[in-house]
């Protein structure tokens, strides 16, 4: 008996309705959402840098060096 049919034949012991109950994948992505995802993480990080008193480009002149 390979492994497969042994777990089905112990679940079957342990609890039949569980047993007979069709796989289903209960999870889903919306549409779009890996299309959005690099733009929707970039502008989180861009927040949280500004809301902790960085600079939202990221860049820095020095003091005095347009004068």
């Amino acid at each position: 008996m390979d492994n497969r049919q042994q777990i089905s034949a112990e679940l079957k012991d342990i609890s039949p309705f569980l047993a007979g109950l069709e796989p289903v994948n209960p999870y889903a992505v919306p549409a779009g959402y890996f299309n959005t995802l690099p733009f929707a993480v970039m502008e989180t990080i861009r927040i949280e840098k500004v809301l902790q008193g960085g600079s939202a480009n990221g860049y820095q002149v020095p003091a005095g060096y347009l004068q």
